[in-house]
């Protein structure tokens, strides 16, 4: 890399349609990589119009926009919903037949050399997981504990919002602790955030996020020395 060139990281989102998973695989060819090729050819030619002796290597090969570009290793990730999942396969396929398109002689590879160009890697969203998990075994322990509570727990009024539901001691944590501050009677910025720089000044802290809806995805009150 030269003095006059940065690295530049671009993250983007689309709307779309939806419905099902086969118009969303549809969607994201259309809007994402035809619509990014066209913008690209369109860019190319207004600029050379008007910089007509400019660096011919400015810009990129159109052909190299599209699909078959997240091949080759890359990582499909989404939630864990049966929609989401049938769009990581039927993505990947659509890949896989983007590829065949763009390589010429793609019938005289091997399968192996054809299952390399057009890998991919299906993940998912561990915040979503965790939910999952999470969510599951808070309430089973829940019941648990509201039965063998029950005695004790009938002696609060519903006034007191006394609970065995482990998801609100999660967020009464959250909003006890964690630093930014949206919770007036908290004491994440003004006490605990302070006292962490104080007492362990060269710890790795991992803040609390994310855990005040009605999903807990986030919370994460960790030290590390």
């Amino acid at each position: 890399m030269d003095d006059e060139s940065e690295t530049v990281i671009l993250e983007g989102a689309f709307v779309k349609r939806g419905g099902t998973a086969e118009i969303e695989v549809d969607d994201v060819a259309a809007l994402c990589f035809e619509r990014g090729r066209k913008a690209v050819e369109t860019w190319t030619e207004i600029h050379y119009d008007m910089f007509d002796d400019d660096d011919p290597d400015l810009f990129p090969e159109t052909s190299n926009v599209g699909l078959h570009r997240l091949g080759g290793g890359e990582l499909l990730q989404n939630d864990t919903c049966n929609q989401a999942t049938l769009f990581k396969r039927l993505l990947a396929e659509r890949i896989k037949s983007e590829c065949a398109k763009c390589y010429p002689a793609w019938d005289t590879y091997s399968d192996a050399k054809r299952d390399e160009i057009a890998r991919t890697h299906a993940g998912q969203c561990w915040n979503h997981l965790r939910c999952i998990w999470f969510g599951g075994a808070s309430k089973a322990v829940g019941a648990v504990v509201k039965d063998d509570l029950a005695d004790d727990l009938s002696n609060f009024s519903s006034y007191e919002r006394m609970s065995t539901d482990i998801m609100n001691l999660v967020r009464a944590v959250y909003k006890e602790f964690h630093g930014e501050g949206d919770y007036a009677k908290g004491k994440g910025r003004k006490a605990f955030g302070p006292w962490v720089e104080r007492k362990h000044p060269d710890a790795l802290h991992f803040g609390e996020s994310r855990a005040s809806g009605p999903g807990v995805r986030g919370l994460r009150p960790y030290l590390y020395e």
